[in-house]
């Protein structure tokens, strides 16, 4: 994907501007590794700095918790979700598989 955005940008810059387009990724899976799947603190920092290499971006606009953690505190997630938008790493972030029971 980071391929395909920095080509369409170099061919065409002025219609393919990174202020007009609006990008998401979403952080649950990752590996088979204990530390590479779900949401924990450190999950959530190594999974964002993936995807951003993957796509070749600096930052994305949108960053969703895919599905919630049984094993992980709320609070905990809420706090790494912060810290990865005052780091500028995300403008902001949601959830995408969770209901409102799960998110309170």
């Amino acid at each position: 994907m980071g391929a395909a955005i920095a080509e369409l940008m170099e061919e065409d810059p002025e219609s393919w501007r990174r202020s007009d387009l609006v990008i998401t990724t979403k952080i649950f899976w990752g590996g088979d590794g204990v530390n590479e799947k779900g949401l924990s603190k450190k999950h959530i920092m190594e999974g964002v700095e993936n995807s951003l290499k993957n796509l070749k971006l600096s930052y994305v606009d949108l960053l969703f918790c895919h599905r919630p953690d049984p094993l992980t505190p709320t609070a905990t997630v809420v706090r790494a979700m912060t810290d990865v938008v005052r780091s500028g790493k995300a403008t902001s972030w949601g959830t995408s598989e969770w209901s409102a029971q799960q998110i309170t």
